[in-house]
């Protein structure tokens, strides 16, 4: 079990996937890879954007008790965005959306053969929802894959981290 394990290293990890899966394609010079919140992505990132796209937005965690063991989930999301070209091409559309599911579904099945590796730690991986989304002004469909990481969680103080205990760190009144 790594303590460090962060969602700065899982958002690393997404980019890494994002650059070796063969439809993303995400290099420095033609982004496919976005970090942040999807609305940012609609409002700044549409015209720097090349497709397919992968937006990994922000993480939330809780602490939980699963079996008498504590565990510290984290709830995180990637969306799969692609392009169609016309309003009414409803063919054009549901094979984006299509292409979505396919390179969503893909990225799933590499984190869950790899998590424990890449990000060094054990982990259990649940996908919660995968939802549609569309926006018909700027033309793109995606699928929103929302993630369950659970890792163990270490009631373990780490005594560095800590001056020394004195007389005046009670909580009664005395």
């Amino acid at each position: 079990m790594n303590d460090n394990y962060t969602g700065t290293a899982f958002s690393r990890y997404m980019q890494q996937l994002s650059e070796s899966h063969v439809d993303v394609a995400h290099t420095a010079n033609e982004n496919h890879f976005f970090r942040g919140e999807l609305e940012e992505f609609y409002i700044g990132l549409r015209n720097k954007v090349n497709f397919p796209a992968v937006v990994q937005e922000g993480w939330g965690a809780s602490i939980q008790s699963i079996n008498n063991a504590l565990w510290k989930r984290r709830e995180t999301s990637f969306i799969i965005v692609k392009d169609y070209d016309e309003s009414g091409d409803f063919d054009h559309i549901e094979t984006a959306f299509e292409t979505c599911e396919i390179i969503g579904d893909e990225f799933v099945r590499k984190i869950m053969q790899e998590s424990e590796d890449a990000l060094n730690c054990i982990m259990e991986i649940e996908v919660s929802d995968i939802s549609r989304l569309q926006n018909e002004q700027e033309r793109y469909v995606g699928l929103r894959y929302t993630l369950l990481l659970d890792s163990p969680f270490s009631t373990t103080v780490t005594v560095s981290k800590w001056e020394e205990e004195s007389s005046n760190n009670s909580l009664s009144d005395e």
